[in-house]
């Protein structure tokens, strides 16, 4: 994966783990590497497990590059203002606060 120098920390754990769960997806499927990218309501790109392995590959990828545990759960997409499962984009903005 080609991460620009302007990306953060947390796009790069993002990014690695959307790349995880494209390994298991036809080419047709696959999710771009794009922050808008809609994961949850109309116009979603992945199904229940895609997101689920998107998640767990997010605490994994962190806790080996930063040494850090985030956590991402259900409660946390509870309120539409600030739902960090929208887009690819609220995911890296919730991990870069996390992290």
């Amino acid at each position: 994966m080609n991460c620009p120098q302007s990306e953060t920390p947390a796009t790069t754990i993002v990014f690695r783990a959307v790349d995880e769960v494209n390994a298991n997806l036809p080419v047709d499927l696959m999710l771009e590497k794009e922050r808008d990218v809609t994961l949850l309501g109309n116009g979603r790109m992945i199904d229940s497990l895609g997101l689920m392995i998107l998640l767990s590959s997010i605490e994994r990828f962190a806790s080996e590059s930063m040494g850090r545990s985030v956590r991402i759960t259900l409660e946390d997409a509870d309120d539409p203002e600030t739902d960090p499962l929208q887009t690819l984009g609220t995911l890296i903005d919730y991990v870069d606060q996390r992290l």
